[in-house]
């Protein structure tokens, strides 16, 4: 890296700066409200939804499985943040 975009990233204390760790962070806020989203649907909500699907118990296992997924990943962008030293 450059000395610029070192100084851009670092701390004093060689950790990561607040502005290098929003990203991670904006990642995981986004991927948990899309989670809401799916488990919304999974519990059977019905606002918003185009049309009806053809199998209902269909629609919400398949909305319940997309939120456990990505509820679990979206630990991911901030679990990685001390690996980034």
């Amino acid at each position: 890296m450059t000395e610029v975009s070192d100084r851009a990233t670092k701390t004093k204390g060689g950790g990561l700066s607040r502005w290098a760790k929003w990203p991670a962070y904006a990642a995981c806020g986004w991927a948990l409200l899309y989670a809401a989203y799916r488990l919304y649907y999974a519990l059977g909500g019905t606002v918003g939804m185009f049309g009806t699907p053809v199998s209902m118990s269909q629609w919400r296992l398949i909305n319940a499985v997309g939120a456990a997924i990505i509820l679990i990943l979206a630990v991911l962008p901030v679990a990685t943040l001390p690996s980034c030293r």
